[in-house]
């Protein structure tokens, strides 16, 4: 998963996290300041309307008076004045006396033995109301003024607000998608500059890339010091690189210097057999060396100027199974190759680094036996029956100039593998060594990077 999906998810979470917080906090605070504000009002409309009931003799109050008029016994009238509110801001208010509805708003949950004076719960068919009782005597005669208030009722603004929070929810995930993902974009965008440059370093070998710093914070910096890496790497390789063709360049003149004067002097009348065997030695190395030299000019020069191109490896390595057929009539050469396998890479120098491998393999096997070569699903596969090599040098025979103990009494240089290896490197290629001694080798160049 790529680090900006990853901020983005993570940027998602945290504000889904948020917001689940700021509604249990919301519904919290909510619930407890509407339940106060609820209790609160209940109670002031109660004790409001018990100022608006009396109990009169009868006949004292006329209608006109009262809002109602309501005959108690023979003597005495309950009088509802014209500020009673039976019903306000969701409160409902009724008169009672021990069992009876008397005025206002009559409600099932009334009971005289509830007390006076407190808020209480009390249930109703399964809903749960707040109620309030107060208690008015006079004359003997004792009246209950009883308010409620439904608790779905006083939930309603919570309600509410909860029901814009879950609407809210997706619509501020989708934005902190979006704004995460285009933060992420924009935070990430010099870190993606640095991980192209390189990938254009690795695929072209060119050292001269640098990247442009449009920014003086840490990202800035990074890409500073991306470019000063790259700075000093490629004056490193200069260096090398010039090192070798000046050194290989001087060494030119006193090595054909010295093969000539061998000459000359074999030509010499007065030096015996001795001596002059002596001095074809002498020239026979120097041309060893000559060839040497060409060998290091040769893939230094290459190695400087990679040029990847797609091209048919299967028949490359056709072409060079054939050359080397050519080359060596009485060896056996069996090979198993895919058709029309494309890479991606520096074609001479990919066919260079197969066949020395292939020379190699021809090289350290017996002509009576035969060497296999395959290409099957991007793994280059080369397998010699020769002496094999062991398990101590595989790590070193890839240096310049190593030669293996089984391989000591060969005339070749050293570098054969060597430049395999720079070549494998300058392409990202993978190689394995499978060996034994006395059953032979086998190079694996795995070149596919999902090769299991």
């Amino acid at each position: 998963m790529k680090v900006r999906v990853k901020i983005t998810i993570w940027y998602a979470v945290i504000l889904i996290a948020i917001l689940l917080i700021s509604l249990i906090v919301y519904y919290n605070v909510s619930k407890s300041y509407i339940d106060t504000q609820v209790e609160t009002t209940l109670d002031n409309v109660v004790r409001s309307d018990l100022k608006d009931v009396d109990i009169a003799k009868s006949g004292t109050y006329s209608e006109k008076d009262a809002q109602e008029i309501i005959n108690l016994d023979a003597h005495y009238d309950l009088v509802v004045g014209k500020g009673f509110l039976s019903e306000f801001n969701d409160v409902n208010v009724g008169i009672y006396d021990d069992k009876t509805y008397l005025y206002g708003q009559e409600d099932s949950t009334f009971s005289a033995y509830y007390g006076t004076g407190e808020i209480l719960e009390v249930e109703d068919g399964g809903n749960l109301k707040y109620a309030i009782s107060e208690e008015f005597t006079k004359y003997g005669r004792t009246i209950y003024i009883y308010g409620t208030v439904s608790e779905a009722d006083a939930q309603e603004v919570i309600s509410k607000g909860m029901a814009v929070g879950r609407w809210l929810i997706p619509i501020l995930v989708l934005i902190g998608l979006i704004g995460g993902y285009g933060i992420s974009h924009k935070v990430l965008a010099p870190i993606r500059r640095i991980s192209m440059a390189a990938e254009k370093v690795r695929d072209s070998g060119d050292l001269h890339e640098r990247l442009e710093i449009d920014s003086n914070d840490e990202l800035g910096d990074l890409e500073q010091n991306f470019n000063q890496m790259f700075d000093y790497v490629e004056m490193a390789f200069d260096r090398e690189r010039n090192f070798m063709s000046n050194v290989s360049h001087e060494l030119r003149t006193p090595i054909a210097v010295i093969k000539a004067q061998c000459e000359y002097m074999a030509l010499a009348d007065n030096i015996d057999d001795e001596m002059k065997e002596d001095l074809t030695i002498i020239s026979g190395q120097c041309d060893d060396m000559a060839g040497i030299i060409r060998s290091l000019r040769e893939v230094n020069n290459l190695l400087r100027n990679i040029k990847k191109d797609d091209f048919d490896l299967s028949q490359s390595v056709r072409d060079m199974v054939y050359v080397v057929g050519v080359e060596y009539p009485d060896f056996q050469i069996k090979c198993e190759i895919d058709r029309d396998y494309v890479y991606s890479g520096d074609k001479i120098l990919i066919e260079r680094m197969i066949r020395n491998i292939l020379d190699n393999a021809i090289k350290y096997s017996d002509k009576e036996k035969f060497v296999e070569i395959s290409l099957i699903k991007g793994v280059l596969k080369i397998r010699d029956t020769g002496i094999g090599i062991d398990e101590l040098d595989k790590e070193e025979i890839f240096r310049p100039f190593y030669k293996a103990n089984t391989s000591r009494h060969d005339d070749g240089s050293g570098l054969g593998l060597s430049f395999v290896k720079d070549i494998a490197d300058a392409h990202n290629l993978e190689i394995e060594i499978e060996s034994a001694l006395g059953k032979g080798t086998c190079f694996i160049i795995k070149m596919v990077e999902d090769y299991e």
